[in-house]
């Protein structure tokens, strides 16, 4: 991974890795009317780090682009020359942003259905196939009409500038009003954004989440759902950019791994609510094994192993991820009136939610958080 020049404004880093990302993602865009649903998670997962790192970003760029492209996607053959104008009064961040956010999310219902222990039909990957397709087409559409690739490229603030945009991301920056400063570095702005937004953020919210019963119902989920994402945003900086934590390239914790693995569509509750009871026995070890490596040193203090917190909040990342599917199994089957199935499903969300309080209370959450924004290189 290419290190974050200590020089570097954060101008410089929006135009080295935005425009990448991006470029990665779109390439992979060809989806066909025979992709499966478990075909999609290159490209999922492309979409979503060109989104994070345009909210990373978001104040690097400007609002308005002007420019016209030459070719157009089959779907736009009836558009005018004039409808395929980028206006300069569109915020161009925010239209690429959902476009991206779109494709995430439609992608993520189609991939659902191979890994959430769903028995679905032929109709449903047709169905979930053709809102994938159907966004494929809206998004080279748009990509011709606001210029896309040539925004990300060329669409940035002057140096020394900063952009608002429409409906910025809550998980990046703007937490207790922090944003990006221009006396900063482009390394020093995103320590910022790590510790003054996305980890106080991350503590702030543990107790509430803690206290969630029947995460599988509304608007709990969605609060449950949130706070995931945080997890999974603070991650998406520290992926990209390792070298601002502290002994970034050393060996990860082994919990990471601790989790068993996801099971497949065919498994029968059964068999997933003793995977459910083993998930509640493997984080409960886990949790006894960091009791025993986060003691206290000579002096009094904690100690404390920035690498071993961020194993700590990928594994985080990930439990709550399989409770989520769990969830979206207890919806799939709720929606079709199969109450039975429903039913077993809700009480492995219940199960395997206690299991991760209990573990998130052993570890210290808090105190891992804390102990990545302590060690991040200022």
């Amino acid at each position: 991974t290419p290190s974050v020049e200590n020089r570097c404004s954060f101008w410089d880093l929006a135009a080295r890795r935005v425009p990448a990302a991006f470029n990665e993602a779109t390439s992979l865009v060809h989806l066909t009317a025979d992709t499966g649903p478990e075909e999609v998670k290159t490209l999922r997962v492309s979409l979503l780090q060109a989104r994070e790192l345009l909210d990373i970003f978001a104040a690097a760029y400007n609002t308005s682009f002007y420019m016209v492209e030459q070719a157009q996607p089959r779907s736009a053959a009836h558009q005018s020359p004039h409808d395929l104008m980028a206006e300069p009064t569109s915020d161009h961040w925010f239209e690429l942003r959902k476009d991206l956010d779109a494709g995430y999310e439609v992608l993520g219902n189609f991939q659902d259905l191979a890994h959430s222990l769903v028995n679905y039909t032929a109709q449903d990957v047709v169905d979930a196939r053709e809102r994938c397709l159907a966004w494929m087409d809206t998004f080279s559409l748009n990509s011709l009409r606001f210029g896309y690739p040539a925004y990300v490229q060329e669409g940035l603030c002057a140096s020394g500038s900063f952009c608002k945009h429409q409906h910025e991301s809550k998980l990046f920056w703007g937490y207790k009003g922090s944003q990006p400063s221009e006396g900063l570095s482009g390394a020093a702005n995103l320590v910022h954004l790590l510790r003054d937004s996305q980890l106080t953020q991350l503590v702030d919210n543990i107790t509430h989440v803690m206290s969630l019963e029947d995460i599988y119902l509304e608007p709990q989920h969605n609060q449950f759902h949130l706070f995931r994402k945080l997890s999974r945003s603070v991650l998406a900086v520290l992926e990209v950019f390792p070298e601002l934590l502290s002994g970034h390239n050393s060996k990860q914790h082994h919990s990471e791994q601790i989790m068993p693995a996801e099971g497949t569509a065919e498994e029968s509750w059964a068999v997933a609510t003793l995977r459910s009871w083993l998930q509640g026995v493997a984080v409960w070890w886990d949790s006894q094994l960091h009791h025993q490596k986060h003691g206290k040193g000579k002096d009094g203090r904690e100690i404390c192993d920035a690498r071993d917190a961020v194993s700590v909040l990928q594994l985080l990342f990930k439990n709550l991820g399989q409770i989520n599917n769990k969830i979206f199994a207890y919806q799939f089957y709720k929606k079709r009136g199969e109450l039975e199935v429903a039913e077993l499903a809700k009480h492995t969300v219940n199960k395997e939610w206690a299991a991760v309080r209990l573990w998130m209370v052993q570890v210290k959450l808090n105190q891992q958080a804390s102990c990545i924004a302590s060690s991040l290189q200022s």
